[in-house]
């Protein structure tokens, strides 16, 4: 954004997104009296346009795919409304109420999205009953009136979350619908045109869906954990989002205690690898099982020493590697190894074997696979470096930030989207003033900072990005 004039702008920036696109970004910003949402190209920062503001407006902002229009809220003190509206980035036409007439004190709820196509949004919002909250779409130009998405709730039901096909088509959302306190998982049409239809299996008494399902790339499955079976004992399912079959249990059989923690999918919606208790209840292993269930699940991690466990993991976007960080060796010193998806080798370790306190941790793969980012200190309580290497281990690490002293370290940390470059926040020049650093992601030359001066109590924030085209970052600094 330029230098504001006298009176204008006169405040902190309060959130931002670049388009899709690249060429611009939007942002909320404090001015004299109340907000102002923007749009600037980011070739040109003599180019800013106060598209809308008012008093009342939200920090919470949501831009179409199609980079064409921008989606936020205004809360409205009459009648204690958060009213959601939206605008073309041109600023060729005025805003538009998106949410229809709501219930003295309803509210749309921070985290509406537009559909891929650009076409409707979708949002959380007690519209009709104040405290109780359900899912609704609306066309994103405001041509129509909002459609409700929810079924009928049970007294005290609300939707908690919802995830969008990639095709626009259906909407896939948590709530606790058909029983209070008891989350389960539907289905619904995103232009409301057939009613919602239940995607998880009987549940046992109070057993639920948790809240970190995901939708297959096609748009034609749903993935899922819930405890369907043994209470507090998660498994993981796949169902067809139209609810047209019943769901797939894609886990092996759990031990008593055993469970499903947490899961990944391949880009293409092939591959799940999932970390469980499924051997035995007192470990985390990896495991991989084709997206369809079409057959069993293979444990990825090898043998572990007594005592060990897998930690975090990361996929290949083609699926066929994953690499994770393990106790795998010595119970206790966690390092990080490299395995095809279908366990055809054993596991290999990115970097030299550690000794004595030594750790290292999964940070992150670059997107093309090809290296792995992950951290090494020398115990707790000491700092931890950045270091990059070849997946394969072809090739000694380097490390990427400079030497860390007692109490410093990175706050963030990204690779671009053509895997050359990575961008992290650190305090390695200065003592809590977090500044932006541009490096090489195989190290060949050392780190630029990249943010500029900054006023001897600044720092950039930890919400940075990168632009799709990897040519841009973005950040929010007091550097002034």
């Amino acid at each position: 954004h330029p230098t504001p004039a006298l009176g204008s702008l006169d405040g902190d920036i309060l959130t931002y997104e670049p388009t899709n696109d690249g060429a611009s970004i939007v942002y909320v910003a404090r001015e004299k009296i109340g907000k102002g949402l923007y749009v600037a190209q980011v070739d040109d920062p003599t180019s800013a346009v106060r598209l809308t503001g008012d008093d009342n407006l939200q920090i919470n902002l949501a831009l179409a795919p199609d980079s064409q229009r921008a989606a936020y809220c205004v809360f409205a003190p009459t009648h204690a409304n958060n009213d959601l509206y939206s605008l073309p980035l041109d600023g060729s036409t005025s805003p538009v109420r998106l949410s229809g007439t709501l219930v003295s004190a309803g509210a749309v709820q921070p985290g509406f999205a537009f559909t891929p196509d650009s076409q409707r949004v979708v949002y959380l919002a007690d519209a009709e009953v104040d405290g109780r909250f359900e899912l609704y779409s609306a066309l994103a130009d405001g041509s129509g009136v909002p459609v409700k998405l929810s079924g009928t709730l049970v007294a005290n039901g609300d939707v908690t979350s919802f995830r969008i096909a990639a095709d626009s088509a259906r909407v896939v959302y948590l709530a606790d619908q058909d029983l209070d306190a008891r989350p389960e998982l539907y289905g619904a049409p995103v232009d409301g045109s057939s009613a919602p239809v239940r995607l998880n299996g009987t549940l046992p008494l109070s057993c639920q869906v948790r809240d970190d399902y995901l939708v297959s790339p096609d748009g034609a499955s749903v993935f899922y954990r819930a405890d369907e079976s043994v209470l507090a004992s998660p498994e993981l399912f796949v169902a067809p989002i139209d609810g047209s079959a019943a769901a797939t249990k894609l886990n092996g059989a759990l031990p008593s205690g055993g469970l499903v923690d947490n899961f990944r999918l391949s880009v293409a919606g092939t591959l799940v690898v999932y970390h469980a208790k499924q051997d035995v209840s007192s470990r985390f292993d990896l495991y991989a099982v084709p997206a369809d269930g079409s057959a069993a699940a293979v444990k990825l991690d090898g043998t572990l020493v007594s005592g060990g466990n897998v930690g975090g993991y990361a996929l290949t976007d083609d699926g066929a590697n994953v690499v994770f960080d393990a106790d795998l060796a010595v119970n206790d010193r966690f390092e990080v190894f490299s395995v095809p998806s279908d366990a055809s080798a054993a596991p290999v370790r990115v970097h030299p074997a550690l000794s004595g306190s030594n750790d290292a941790g999964l940070l992150l793969l670059t997107p093309d696979g090809a290296r792995v980012l992950y951290s090494l200190s020398n115990g707790p309580g000491t700092p931890a470096n950045v270091f990059t290497t070849p997946r394969d281990a072809s090739a000694a690490p380097v490390r990427l930030n400079e030497t860390f002293l007692q109490g410093r370290g990175t706050r963030g940390l990204l690779v671009s989207p053509d895997s050359a470059t990575v961008v992290y926040a650190s305090d390695e020049e200065h003592d809590n003033r977090f500044e932006l650093y541009s490096v090489p992601s195989d190290g060949s030359t050392p780190r630029v900072k990249i943010s500029g001066l900054m006023t001897p109590q600044g720092g950039v924030e930890q919400t940075f990005r990168i632009s799709q085209d990897s040519t841009h970052a973005f950040f929010i600094a007091d550097r002034e």
